[in-house]
């Protein structure tokens, strides 16, 4: 068997987390086209569609992946989920452009790209935290991938000139070279779990782990009974049952981790009503009609850049991530007033230049609690950081819906 270097890792991370968000992320970066098909709400339902998944799985991931794990084998369960995601939303990408002019159809097929990409970020999320012992670098690697899959989308677009207007040529062009992107991270993710050593070990090193805690769990039950049987073997039988790991329920995890999955709340719901009115922001020129789809790039590649940008700037405290979430707030009720009313002076560079600083931060926040939040484990608490991701993974997509729906309410006002 090939083996990769460990170096190779955190790309192939990346690359996953690509090919975890792109073919919604495609659908969603077509703005303008959609809306001059489908109406101004139209941005908001598909936005609605590719993120509500997220809440249903990642409350799924948390009640039966540890099962699923510990009767499959990690490898093999978190080898299914990605072939499961991949191979699903393959299948939806080729009947998207038969959707340009049915709302409810694309919001399907977006609706499927969706829970595909729900399953394949949570295992990806849960992986970085346990393939080693320091996993801020692979946390960085796949945030950085799954908002980073607007670049190759980005270029796509320049190479087809498909999206800036309502014009349907290009279209099939666009969306087979976002087949082709999906496919390539589909074949990094098989080499990721079938030809990479830390992988492999990790994975056997959490079966060890799980199969240990069940033993020690197993053997506590034992201890009354051998007090009844002889207090003197009590001593040897506790001694027996000592054990390196002590796992934690999750309402212990939510107390020691409630500081980041409200920083992570606040920061994802703000990001999302703002991202809400991207494609009914007026320019400061009537006739540039494709302005909403620069600010779209402008927020996700911002965002994209805030993302690694916590292994050069590494966060050191909490109290740096909630000062920087709170200071974001500040541009929310601004970028709102500026989308539906008149009140403010239309100004392109000022409003795209103070979305790009708002969305620098909300990847370097979102980066920032993944890779901090472990830290309040300690060694022996360490097998607990998958439960904490899905705990993490749980607030990141009731943020993003209630942003969204919150932004809904206030379009139809």
């Amino acid at each position: 068997m090939v083996s990769f270097k460990d170096a190779c890792v955190p790309l192939l991370f990346f690359l996953s987390g690509i090919g975890s968000t792109v073919a919604w992320t495609a659908i969603l970066s077509n703005l303008v086209f959609y809306t001059a098909h489908l109406g101004d709400a139209s941005y908001i339902y598909l936005n609605l569609a590719a993120y509500i998944p997220l809440i249903p799985i990642a409350l799924a991931q948390a009640k039966w992946d540890s099962k699923f794990d510990q009767k499959y084998d990690s490898l093999n369960a978190f080898y299914f989920r990605g072939t499961f995601s991949y191979g699903v939303a393959v299948a939806a990408i080729l009947l998207t452009p038969q959707a340009t002019n049915n709302l409810l159809y694309l919001s399907a097929l977006t609706l499927i790209l969706g829970i595909t990409s729900a399953i394949l970020q949570g295992a990806l999320k849960q992986m970085a935290t346990f393939i080693y012992s320091n996993g801020g670098v692979l946390q960085a690697a796949v945030s950085f991938g799954m908002q980073g899959s607007v670049v190759p989308i980005l270029i796509v677009v320049f190479l087809t000139g498909f999206g800036s207007n309502g014009d349907v040529a290009g279209l099939y062009v666009f969306n087979y070279s976002i087949l082709g992107i999906n496919v390539f991270c589909w074949l990094c993710f098989y080499v990721l779990m079938t030809m990479t050593e830390d992988v492999n070990k990790s994975m056997m090193r959490r079966d060890f782990s799980i199969a240990d805690l069940l033993k020690q769990q197993s053997m506590d039950l034992t201890v009354p009974l051998a007090l009844e049987a002889n207090e003197g073997e009590v001593s040897s039988l506790m001694d027996t049952t000592a054990s390196n790991v002590n796992e934690l329920d999750y309402y212990e995890l939510w107390k020691r981790t409630r500081v980041y999955s409200f920083s992570l709340i606040l920061t994802l719901f703000n990001s999302m009503l703002v991202a809400s009115y991207l494609n009914i922001v007026p320019s400061s020129n009537p006739a540039n009609t494709s302005f909403p789809q620069v600010l779209f790039y402008a927020k996700m590649i911002s965002d994209v850049l805030g993302r690694p940008a916590t292994i050069i700037f590494e966060p050191k405290s909490t109290r740096i991530v909630v000062v920087i979430t709170a200071l974001r707030t500040l541009f929310v009720p601004v970028f709102i007033i500026y989308a539906l009313t008149d009140l403010l002076p239309r100004n392109d560079f000022l409003i795209t230049s103070g979305l790009i600083i708002f969305s620098f931060f909300s990847g370097y926040i979102v980066t920032a609690v993944y890779q901090l939040a472990p830290d309040v484990l300690s060694e022996e608490e360490k097998i607990n950081t998958l439960k904490q991701a899905n705990l993490l993974n749980i607030s990141f997509g009731i943020s993003i819906v209630l942003g969204l729906l919150v932004g809904l309410f206030l379009l139809d006002l």
